[in-house]
């Protein structure tokens, strides 16, 4: 998936999760009549709550990516001024962090949308019942 497609696509997933958050509002309001209404619901609402979660984690993803990128932006206007010894650690350390960042957000990006959606709740759910 290239990353057009990707983008497109987590708006779209955006978009749709939107529309349900509002349904699910609602449903949260209707669930108070009876308990075993709200038991019912929140039962429904569960794969709503995964795909939210992992829209959110997808999102602090975008402004990983967009952190990245300021360092960069930062790293290229300050080329000139590296050659002085007290900013070449401070330049060599940001690109061993990006490097590490970029890491993380490609094997975080590996598998699909969904995918990530299943494997993150449950990894969730073994930290808690460990």
């Amino acid at each position: 998936m290239d990353n057009a497609t990707a983008v497109i696509s987590s708006d779209l997933c955006g978009t749709i999760i939107g529309y349900v958050d509002k349904v699910v509002h609602l449903g949260d309001i209707l669930s108070q009549v009876h308990p075993y209404a709200k038991l019912a619901w929140e039962t429904l609402t569960v794969v709503h709550n995964v795909l939210e979660g992992q829209e959110n984690r997808d999102d602090r993803m975008r402004a990983l990516s967009s952190a990245i990128i300021d360092m960069l932006d930062f790293a290229h206007a300050t080329d000139a001024i590296s050659k002085i010894q007290t900013l070449q650690d401070t330049v060599s350390s940001m690109m061993e962090q990006i490097q590490e960042c970029t890491l993380y957000i490609q094997v975080y990006r590996e598998k699909g949308f969904f995918k990530r959606a299943i494997r993150d709740t449950s990894s969730t759910i073994a930290s808690i019942h460990s």
